[in-house]
């Protein structure tokens, strides 16, 4: 039964996340992989498969897009 409550945070915390830097990614300036877009872009692609959603995935290759 414990475990069931400790998926449950995990998925509502990663969930937090994701919609935080949803809204605030594009403010972000570095492009870097420690505190820049770059791993912003890394997450949402981790994000997407686990989620199996595909939008996340093409926020991330906007992402990347908008690096290069």
């Amino acid at each position: 039964m414990k475990g069931a409550i400790d998926i449950k945070s995990i998925k509502s915390r990663l969930e937090r996340i994701a919609n935080l830097l949803l809204l605030n990614a594009s403010f972000i300036e570095n492009l870097g992989l420690l505190n820049g877009k770059m791993g912003i872009a890394i997450f949402f692609f981790h994000y997407a498969r686990y989620t199996n959603n595909k939008i996340f995935e093409n926020y991330a290759d906007d992402m990347v897009d908008e690096i290069l």
